[in-house]
């Protein structure tokens, strides 16, 4: 683009800028935000050499004089402005006004009245803020900012009740600014004044107290009928990139309105002239005559609306709004001056901004973006998850003139046009790439990228390409296991999905460490030395994504290796072996036991392959051959699959063995499925004799008698080191082939268990009575569970309450508790939590108290093999004896409350006569001699 030539008055400054008066401004045409051009420089002072030779814009023509013919017929853009820095720093803010709301929570800063044209260069307004006065910001740090083009803030959030102090100071581009400040002050309402009567006189004002007010601010409101006024006159003040605006209805008579409770603040995207059905952004209070709005949509216009509401919640929803129309984003400065002829003298030696364009709009339609000449392509993002990168590069959007904005489409089948669908998204111009997120993680979606021109005009003829989209997130490792040595573990795993693209690092946590060992994203193992034999150590291997994004990652339980069965025993029978060992410890760390068979003695296993595995502590080997010596080893195999190689075998010989024997069978067993910790239950077993012999020991005696147990187990594991011996029952008397005997019991639980237990009832757990290849088991366990819950602890569901009585009388206190039983109870005198005072035999949820001279407080712990509660105390207030008289014609009536005997003496310091049979109310003639009554209390 070329340039024509200028031929303008010397010294005439040219001001391009936005028409706005607070009212809705008419525009046929769309604003375009976005600056086409990518450098525009402007030299100020000698003639330099550009280093730019061309302004890339499409037009940017000043004309004096007779316009040329179309089609220069309009500017879609309505300011076009640059900054010249000075050295001098800006003019201090003077005139600052602030709106507080009652509790301080709230301040409205406005400083209008600066002219922020005169300062040439001003970038930003620091904003401070102090509990006391303050001439100087030297020290201080901003509490926050305004940009430059604002003039005025809503600070939020700020502690209640607290007077505040605010400056405001204009920094330039070079970050110059004054540090001497003229402040303002807010001062809150008092936080004192929380009455919410408030009493009015009319004549004669009643005598003090009433001397002073506490608070600062007195507001009486009376409702009317009628509602307020609508907002006529509303200025809108956005930010260059619209982010932000600031409203301002300074001018409305709020007490002309006699009841505004509020004003609820309307936003939109698009003119309106009415709020019905529409929902307002937000409601601020009356008093309050500007706001801030936040977070807007960049570089879009915005309309507003603030519409008063009266008490009653009446409001008229005819409005008429205020817009705020944004700069072009490249346009950061405000003023662009063209001089012809001599320059004038000036600090103006450098140019901050240097990008200047406009705009102007064709008839033509866009060309389309979506084509094998344009390059057009789509494939999986590596930047973003769910999602597929787009890239039009080769597009020439320059050469279209009037591109605004990009549409999106997306379909799951090919596209040839975008008819009758709605974009998936649209972007501002001058894109050449886009990631589109959102998407179904790995789905496979066909894209297509239309341009649209200013008018809103673009071409529906589309070739989509298409492409799959990203992961939803990196996800974990997979295949996660642990090989154990006698002191090491070796951890490995393969990458998750998509590694390469998102991957930053794995992070692993040993024997739940809480800063982890980071491990490279190109390694997938990882060996830790030096560790305890016989143990278990918790893995857990999260990734780290390229966002920063840890995941919560896959967890593995190693163990180093554990011992092998010790005491390793045997018994031969015919054709077969029996192998019996112990459990070996820690048995959460065991999965299985590994049987060897061999010919020959065995000193190691490795390489070789176990006959049977088995969770049991016996096996049975069938199937060998009568008088053979053979070899066995039992090896323990963790839960990460590791074994100690080294074993010592035993050898054995199957041999038969003649004869009939006895063969006991627990056939049954029953237990409740549900119990509390520390009580006892009542379980029964049968046990019968399905051997072809009596019972008998190995030397042929008779085995008259054994022990039969009940083991409580924390696993489903029994012989190892959590089973707990909770009955025993001694069995005396041989039994014969096919008798029996039932046991019935209790078992006492432990007081500290809590949680499901597996039941194991066992005959001849000493192995009294020899059992020839022991056919039948001699174990049992209920299918079901044993659930044992944890004891109630003592609560107080009704404390005790206050009495009052009479000097001499009692009262019944009584407390409800719940809780486990059994409760027991003891009354206290004193206050709640002090047992110096026990009250003898008050052991009961009723306390009666003895006879009272004086008040006393009472309180009741409660108490179960759980804990115990305390109540609350309970005053109980003793009323001193009251002795009432009165005359009724010629009688006197004595009336009195409580336990008392009433005596009677002639003179006051005579001697005294009960009357026993005295109940109140008493009547006594009167006599012509003085009689003196009283109450006592023994």
């Amino acid at each position: 683009m070329k340039l024509s030539p200028l031929s303008l008055t010397p010294g005439l400054t040219l001001l391009l800028c936005p028409v706005t008066d607070g009212q809705a401004v008419a525009q046929d045409m769309p604003l375009l935000r976005e600056a086409i051009s990518r450098e525009y420089s402007i030299h100020v002072g000698g003639l330099q050499t550009p280093t730019t030779k061309e302004v890339l814009s499409r037009e940017f023509s000043v004309f004096v004089g007779a316009e040329p013919a179309i089609p220069h017929q309009e500017a879609l853009s309505r300011e076009l402005s640059l900054v010249v820095s000075t050295e001098a720093v800006p003019s201090a803010v003077a005139q600052l006004t602030v709106a507080v709301s009652p509790t301080g929570e709230r301040a409205t800063l406005d400083w209008r009245g600066y002219d922020e044209f005169a300062q040439h260069d001003l970038r930003r307004y620091d904003i401070y803020v102090a509990r006391h006065a303050f001439s100087s910001v030297d020290g201080m740090t901003p509490y926050t900012s305004a940009s430059a083009g604002i003039f005025g803030a809503t600070l939020e959030d700020l502690p209640a009740w607290q007077d505040r102090y605010f400056a405001v100071v204009p920094v330039d581009v070079l970050g110059g600014f004054n540090p001497n400040v003229t402040y303002a002050a807010a001062y809150v309402v008092a936080k004192e004044a929380i009455s919410r009567e408030v009493s009015l006189f009319v004549g004669a004002e009643p005598a003090p107290p009433h001397r002073e007010v506490v608070s600062r601010e007195l507001s009486i409101v009376v409702s009317t009928d009628a509602v307020p006024s609508p907002v006529a006159h509303l200025r809108a003040t956005p930010s260059p990139t619209g982010e932000t605006a600031i409203l301002d209805w300074s001018g409305y008579d709020e007490w002309a309105e006699h009841d505004v409770s509020g004003y609820d603040l309307y936003v939109s995207d698009r003119p309106f002239s009415t709020v019905a059905g529409m929902t307002p952004d937000r409601r601020i209070q009356a008093g309050m005559f500007s706001a801030a709005v936040d977070a807007l949509t960049a570089w879009r216009d915005h309309y507003f609306a603030v519409v008063p509401v009266d008490v009653q919640g009446g409001f008229d929803a005819n409005v008429t709004y205020a817009a705020a129309y944004v700069v072009a984003p490249e346009l950061v400065s405000r003023e662009f001056s063209v001089f012809v002829g001599d320059e004038p003298p000036s600090p103006q030696r450098e140019l901050v901004s240097r990008e200047v364009s406009l705009v102007v709009s064709t008839a033509d339609i866009p060309e389309p973006v979506s084509t094998i000449e344009v390059g057009f392509a789509a494939k999986t993002s590596t930047s973003a998850y769910t999602a597929i990168d787009v890239d039009w590069s080769g597009y020439n959007e320059h050469a279209q003139h009037d591109v605004s904005a990009y549409r999106i489409y997306l379909g799951p089948s090919f596209l040839d046009t975008v008819t009758g669908l709605e974009p998936y998204e649209v972007i501002p111009a001058e894109a050449t790439q886009h990631t589109v997120g959102g998407l179904m993680p790995g789905g496979i979606y066909y894209v297509a990228v239309v341009a649209q021109d200013v008018r809103g005009q673009w071409n529906p003829t589309v070739r989509s390409a298409s492409a799959k989209a990203s992961i939803g997130e990196l996800g974990e490792v997979g295949d996660l296991a642990v090989v154990s040595g006698e002191t090491s573990l070796q951890v490995t795993w393969t990458p998750p999905e998509e590694a390469e693209t998102f991957l930053s690092e794995y992070r692993l946590y040993f024997a739940g460490a809480a800063v982890p060992e980071v491990v490279p994203r190109t390694e997938d193992s990882l060996i830790m030395n030096d560790l305890l034999p016989a143990h278990g150590y918790p893995l857990r291997i999260t990734t780290l994504d390229t966002f920063g994004i840890e995941s919560a990652g896959a967890s593995v339980l190693g163990a180093t290796w554990l011992d092998n069965p010790h005491e390793l025993s045997f018994e031969p029978f015919d054709g077969m072996v029996r192998l019996r060992w112990q459990h070996v410890e820690p048995n959460a760390l065991v999965k299985h036991y590994a049987v060897y068979q061999a010919t020959s003695p065995l000193s190691s296993v490795a390489g070789l392959t176990p006959v049977i595995t088995t969770r049991a502590r016996q096996i049975d080997l069938p199937g060998l051959e009568n008088g053979l010596a053979y070899h066995f080893a039992v090896t323990t195999v963790n839960i990460a699959e590791g074994e100690r190689p080294t074993v010592a075998s035993v050898e054995a010989v199957p041999t038969p063995r003649p004869g009939e024997y006895a063969d006991l069978h627990l056939a049954a067993g029953d237990a409740p499925s549900s119990a509390l910790q520390g009580s006892s239950i009542d379980v029964t077993w049968r046990v019968r004799n399905d051997g072809l012999a009596p019972t008998r020991v190995a030397d042929g005696t008779p085995a008259t008698e054994w022990v039969d147990e009940l083991v409580l187990s924390a696993n489903d594991v029994l012989g190892d080191a959590d089973d707990l011996v909770v009955g025993q029952v001694i069995h005396f008397g041989a039994l014969l082939p096919q008798d029996e005997y039932q046991v019935t019991t209790k078992a006492q639980l432990p007081h500290d268990a809590e949680g499901e237990y597996r039941l194991f009832f066992i005959t001849d757990a000493a192995d009294a009575v020899y059992e020839h290849l022991d056919s039948f088991p001699n174990e049992f366990s209920p299918a079901e569970r044993l659930a044992v819950g944890a004891i109630r602890p003592p609560e107080i569901a009704e404390h005790p309450e206050d009495r009052t009585m009479t000097t001499g009388d009692t009262t019944v206190l009584h407390v409800v508790a719940q809780g486990a039983e059994p409760l027991a109870y003891q009354w206290y005198a004193g206050d709640s939590g002090d047992t110096a005072n026990p009250v003898e035999g008050a052991t009961a949820a009723e306390f009666a108290t003895p006879a009272l001279t004086e008040s006393v407080a009472y309180w009741v712990r409660v108490t179960n093999p759980a804990g115990h509660a305390d109540s609350e105390a309970a005053l109980v207030t003793v009323l001193p004896l009251r002795l009432e008289f009165t005359f009724e014609t010629g009688r006197l009536r004595l009336e009195w409350a409580g336990t008392a005997t009433l005596q009677m003496a002639e003179t006051l310091d005579g001697d005294w006569t009960a009357l026993p049979e005295a109940v109140s109310p008493y009547e006594v003639p009167v006599e012509a001699s003085a009689r003196f009554y009283r109450l006592t209390h023994e």
